[in-house]
C-alpha cells in the first residue's frame, strides 16, 4: 500500500512562482506515531514508534470534531472519515452564476469535495489536476458516477470569472464539468467548513502585502447517500483514487474490507 505520508495543511504563503513556494505544511504522522498538537509540523515524518501487534491503523486527527483514520488491512486507498459528515444545507453560487445547496451538490453521486482558493500555488491545482487524470482513465460507465466540488475559501479573490476560468484548466477535456462554488463572504465560508467538521481557512499576510490562505488539503468524499465517508490527504496518486472509485461504483460502500 503506498505511503500516506501526505500534506494536510498549506499556508500556501508564497507566490507559486517562488522556489519556497509551499512552505509551512504539517504532514501526516506514520502509523504509530502522535500527530502534532499545535498544527505547525511533525518532528521526523519518517520516523515510527516501535512496533506492536496493536498497531493495525493508521489516524489522524484533522480537526476538534473529526479523525481520518485507515487500517492497514483494508481495501480502501482512502481514510475512513470519522464521524460520518453530510454537507449542510447552505446555498452557494457555482461559477456560472446559478444558486444551489451544498448539500443537493452532494448527493446522488460519489462526491469528491475540496476547499480552497484559485490563488493556491500548490494544493489546489494538484489536487484537480490529479482528480482529472484519474477521472479521464476511468471508465466512461464509472466516471459518469463521479463529481467533483471546489468549494472557495477566498470569495474575496475569487469571483465567479475567476473560478470559472480556474477550473476549466482542469475539467476541459472531462465528461462532466467540476462543479465550482463561492459562498457570499467569508462568514458563510467559515460557517459551512465549521459544519462539516473541518478547521476552517484562515487568512495569513505575506511579505508582499498580499496574503495566503492556510486551508485544509483533503478531500471528503461523499457517498450518494450524502454522507462522507472517506477522506484523501494530498499526494495520493490518480490510481488510489481509480482504485477506490471503480471499487464504490461496482461493489458499494463496504466498512468491513
Amino acid at each position: 500500500m503506498a505511503s500516506t505520508l501526505a500534506l494536510l495543511l498549506s499556508a500556501c504563503a508564497t507566490d507559486a512562482s517562488s522556489p519556497e513556494a509551499g512552505v509551512g505544511v504539517s504532514v501526516l504522522p506514520s502509523a504509530g506515531t502522535a500527530p502534532p498538537t499545535d498544527g505547525a509540523s511533525v518532528a521526523d515524518p519518517h520516523q515510527s514508534a516501535p512496533p506492536s501487534d496493536a498497531q493495525t491503523y493508521e489516524e489522524v486527527e484533522v480537526s476538534d470534531d473529526m479523525t481520518l483514520v485507515r487500517p492497514l488491512l483494508w481495501n480502501y486507498e482512502g481514510f475512513r472519515v470519522e464521524p460520518e459528515v453530510r454537507a449542510p444545507s447552505i446555498v452557494l453560487t457555482r461559477a456560472d452564476g446559478e444558486q444551489v445547496n451544498l448539500r443537493d451538490v452532494t448527493e446522488g453521486a460519489y462526491t469528491l469535495l475540496s476547499f480552497g482558493y484559485t490563488s493556491c500555488p500548490d494544493i489546489c491545482p494538484g489536487t484537480m489536476a490529479v482528480n482529472a487524470s484519474a477521472l479521464r482513465e476511468l471508465p466512461p460507465e464509472i466516471a459518469d458516477e463521479v463529481r467533483v466540488v471546489f468549494v472557495s475559501v477566498d470569495p474575496e479573490r475569487d469571483s465567479l470569472e475567476v473560478l470559472t476560468a480556474w477550473i476549466a484548466n482542469f475539467d476541459r477535456d472531462l465528461r462532466s464539468d467540476f462543479v465550482a462554488l463561492r459562498p457570499a463572504d467569508d462568514g458563510l465560508a467559515h460557517h459551512a467548513q465549521l459544519l462539516m467538521h473541518v478547521n476552517p481557512a484562515t487568512k495569513e499576510p505575506t511579505a508582499e502585502g498580499d496574503y495566503a490562505m492556510s486551508h485544509a488539503a483533503y478531500q471528503l468524499l461523499f457517498m450518494p447517500d450524502g454522507k462522507a465517508r472517506l477522506a484523501y490527504p494530498f499526494g495520493m496518486t490518480p490510481d488510489q483514487f481509480r482504485s477506490d472509485l471503480v471499487s464504490l461504483v461496482e461493489e458499494g460502500w463496504d466498512p468491513a474490507v
